[in-house]
């Protein structure tokens, strides 16, 4: 019997055969809509959250009348959670339209606010009289997951 030597061409490794009609530029793009979502969907909350603000604001006001002169400076946390909240909503607006614009500014925003928020939210959630658990982790995670997914992606963006 025999013997095969081995050569070069058995060493060198094997390039896939590109399907036709499938570009590179278009799965890359498509794998970014789960992240564009997810800053769209913060945007939307944010902005909700800051309306709600606005009208316990608006309620608050309405609700002092000559009983209460006087509005205490913790009535005024909700106004200033509301100008918080909509400048929020307006960065996770910026920011959905950055990345489906694969634009750099994007990435780097997408990882800022995400870890900002990975670091706020449960902080927040610790922070009052009762903490829900359950609730403090998922406001942990889910940033956190968007930060990993864009850390994942980070091919997809250009230096535009």
């Amino acid at each position: 019997m025999l013997m095969q030597v081995p050569s070069d061409r058995d060493t060198q490794p094997v390039r896939m055969a590109r399907l036709p009609g499938r570009d590179r530029s278009v799965t890359s793009s498509s794998r970014l809509w789960p992240l564009v979502a997810f800053w769209a969907g913060s945007a939307f909350f944010f902005a909700l959250v800051s309306v709600l603000s606005v009208i316990r604001f608006i309620g608050i006001l309405v609700g002092t009348g000559e009983s209460r002169p006087m509005l205490a400076t913790y009535h005024f946390a909700w106004l200033g959670a509301a100008v918080f909240l909509f400048f929020c909503s307006a960065m996770s607006l910026a920011l959905a339209v950055l990345v489906l614009g694969r634009r750099t500014r994007g990435l780097y925003g997408s990882l800022l606010l995400g870890l900002l928020l990975a670091w706020a939210a449960p902080l927040a959630g610790l922070l009052v009289p009762q903490p829900n658990y359950l609730g403090v982790i998922c406001a942990g995670l889910i940033p956190a997951a968007s930060v990993l997914y864009t850390l994942l992606n980070i091919e997809s963006f250009s230096n535009t």
